[in-house]
């Protein structure tokens, strides 16, 4: 797995995600936390589709919007 977490304090999903690994992993995992870290929403992804999205950036970190738009959310 690949586990990444986002604390939003203003209100205002934004930023980038850190370095997304080249390793083979089966999911990776998003979970955005409001100021208090309380799980606010989850989205999953496969390692084909975020290893083509993180590609379009010369650090291989996609915005955490761009990770929303095309993740499957996780109830």
């Amino acid at each position: 797995y690949q586990i990444k977490t986002r604390r939003i304090s203003d209100g205002k999903i934004k930023g980038r995600l850190g370095v997304v690994s080249r390793h083979r992993y089966n999911l990776a995992v998003l979970a955005i936390l409001n100021e208090q870290y309380k799980l606010l929403e989850m989205g999953s992804m496969t390692y084909k589709k975020l290893s083509r999205l993180a590609k379009k950036h010369k650090r291989r970190n996609p915005t955490v919007r761009e990770f929303i738009k095309n993740a499957k959310v996780v109830r």
